[in-house]
Order: C-alpha cells, then structure tokens, then sequence
C-alpha cells in the first residue's frame, strides 16, 4: 500500500500543478502515466480509451449520502470519489441532467458537506458491475472553500 500511496500523492501533486501553473511535457507525461495507473489499479476493467478520456482518477470509497428524493431524503452510497464528480450506488437513480444537493457524510474527523451536482451518467456501477446500479455526478457551481473541501476529501482518500 505504500508504493500506491506515494503514486497517488505524486499524481494528486501533479495534478493540483497541473490545474493551477501548469506541467513540463516530463510531468505531463509522468502525470498521463500515473492516471493511468491508478486507474487500472482501482478500476481494473476500464479501458485505455475510457482511462484517456477521464479527467481524474476515481478512487473506491464508501461513503453515506443522502439527497432528496420526492420530498423524502434518501441515504444511499458513494462508491468512488474523483477530483470533479462521484458514483452513487441507488436502485432509483435520476434521470440525465437532473441536478441536487448532495450531502456528503464523513468520518473520522465526522464532518459533513453539501455540494451541487448534476447526473452525467445512470445505469451499471463502477466496472460494470450490474448489481451496483447507481448514477454519476459532477460536482458543479463550486465555490472555492467548497471546492477546497472537496479536495481535501479527494486527495485523503487512500487513508
């Protein structure tokens, strides 16, 4: 678990670079390899393209949820977490570009945030696995101590 460790704190350092100043081409390329590492570490199933097309690595968690549905609050789980969306496993997902606040519910330290988010994908869960039905979501109209939240959760994943 250490050489992951260390990789994924490299990749999340190359990232915040890579969002904020910028990367050398080594470091882009070193970031680009990375990614794509960890993504098959995590995801073994993904694909190159798909590994290609994403913008960040999503990391397993399991975290409890909950956002409202129909007026009645739903608890449900938050299979994998990346810099700029997650996977809610629900047998009830929402429809594409539905949008909602969702809460998110951490422990150790117990503390709790509440973000905006738009579902970007329904159907099967993380590598395809069908009995883990749920929808994806992006995490939109952030303000920057949320944003900062956020990464902060990200980048502790792997504790």
């Amino acid at each position: 678990m250490d050489d992951l460790s260390a990789q994924f704190r490299e990749y999340v350092r190359l990232d915040r670079k890579r969002t904020d100043a910028g990367l050398t081409i080594p470091e882009m390329e070193r970031w680009r390899g990375l990614k794509r590492l960890l993504t098959k570490r995590f995801s073994p199933t993904v694909s190159a393209k798909q590994i290609d097309q994403r913008n960040s690595v999503r990391i397993p968690t399991r975290l409890r949820v909950r956002f409202d549905t129909n007026g009645e609050l739903s608890d449900c789980l938050m299979t994998n977490l990346s810099r700029y969306g997650v996977f809610i496993q629900t047998q009830k997902p929402f429809e594409l570009k539905t949008r909602f606040e969702l809460r998110i519910y951490v422990t150790d330290p117990e503390w709790e945030l509440a973000a905006r988010v738009e579902v970007v994908s329904v159907g099967v869960g993380p590598n395809l696995r069908h009995e883990a039905q749920g929808m994806g979501c992006r995490f939109i109209d952030l303000h920057p101590n949320l944003e900062k939240q956020i990464a902060d959760l990200y980048e502790r994943a792997l504790k």
